[in-house]
């Protein structure tokens, strides 16, 4: 199936195309923010103050590292406030929210990113958010008689929704198990609707993430694979700006990604403390934010901002397996590496 690739198309579809994953119900912070002042404006008393948005904020990890670094005063240190988050539906809402939404920066599903700079949108990638799949997974009821990979062999298996990182996932997987073609997949509208399809035995098998495995323990899902077994360095999310706040606001750029790279280390070393951050802004208990942060792997699982070719590839790939584009992507175009120290700087093909 081709995605539209045109601006026209590109909007018409943003919240489908470049969704993450469809967890509306489970979202209540969700919302496009109204159009902000100036980049300009949003720079007083020597300090750079601004919201910004990052996907599926507050629900999914994504945003850790950011509210980590902001629980901490870190970057007020550097001269940066943040005076609020906005979350989205998913990848391309967090786009608008920039595009239209005056937001300054903010971080977004790759491939909403690539689509969005293809359908005429002003914007960079100045750094990696997330570079693995976490802890995606594929579950089944605790009866089900699959127990293996080969086991979906001609039986259907749902994903989220059409553009989102679990088909882009779903199909690099089922290509390296060599069962590409041997599997059908259905788009189910979201996680939470792929569960309910799966209890009525409509599918086979459905995705599931953190943290909602975790809050979901009682319901004994077992998990038949993880993207992350077969698909290590898959880029989620990319950080996002325009070129008008890297041309007036380039310290601001690059003091924030030192300042989240900071949050990074600090959940790696101190997961507990990190956990309990993450419940509180996630509205979590800190036995499921525990759960959570120790089965996606903080270690893997969060970039300090640098990019790598490997992982560029595979959203190249991802995208091209179930029709976004049609072409390579001129990463060298997109991507801005100015922001990050120079010995994280790579040569892109």
């Amino acid at each position: 199936m081709k995605h539209p690739s045109t601006r026209r198309g590109f909007l018409k579809t943003l919240g489908t195309a470049g969704g993450l994953l469809a967890l509306e119900a489970l979202c209540p912070r969700l919302s496009l923010v109204p159009r902000q002042s100036s980049i300009a404006e949003a720079l007083a008393g020597g300090v750079f103050e601004a919201s910004i948005t990052i996907t599926w904020w507050p629900t999914l990890p994504y945003h850790l590292p950011v509210s980590v670094a902001r629980e901490k005063g870190w970057f007020e240190e550097a001269g940066i406030r943040i005076k609020e988050i906005f979350g989205s539906k998913g990848g391309g809402t967090t786009v608008r929210n920039i595009v239209t939404g005056g937001l300054p920066f903010g971080e977004t599903a790759a491939s909403a990113a690539v689509n969005a700079y293809y359908a005429g949108e002003p914007l960079i990638l100045f750094g990696v958010g997330v570079t693995s799949p976490g802890y995606i997974c594929w579950v089944v009821p605790p009866d089900s008689p699959v127990r293996t990979m080969e086991d979906l062999k001609g039986k259907t298996v749902g994903y989220t929704n059409p553009g989102s990182v679990t088909e882009s996932l779903l199909a690099l997987v089922l290509k390296r198990a060599g069962l590409l073609g041997q599997v059908k997949t259905k788009a189910l509208g979201g996680v939470g609707e792929g569960l309910t399809a799966l209890k009525q035995k409509a599918i086979e098998a459905a995705a599931i993430m953190e943290p909602i495995l975790s809050r979901q323990k009682d319901e004994n899902w077992r998990v038949i694979f993880r993207a992350r077994d077969y698909v290590p360095l898959y880029i989620q999310t990319f950080w996002i700006t325009s070129p008008e706040m890297a041309q007036q606001h380039p310290e601001v750029l690059t003091g924030f990604l030192q300042v989240r790279a900071r949050g990074v280390e600090f959940i790696k070393n101190n997961l507990e403390e990190a956990a309990k951050i993450f419940a509180k802004t996630s509205d979590l208990s800190e036995e499921v934010a525990l759960s959570s942060l120790k089965n996606i792997a903080p270690v893997t699982y969060y970039s300090d901002g640098s990019f790598h070719q490997e992982g560029l590839n595979l959203v190249e790939e991802g995208m091209q397996a179930v029709g976004l584009i049609d072409h390579k992507i001129e990463w060298n175009k997109l991507v801005v590496q100015s922001f990050l120290p120079e010995e994280k700087r790579i040569k892109l093909n």
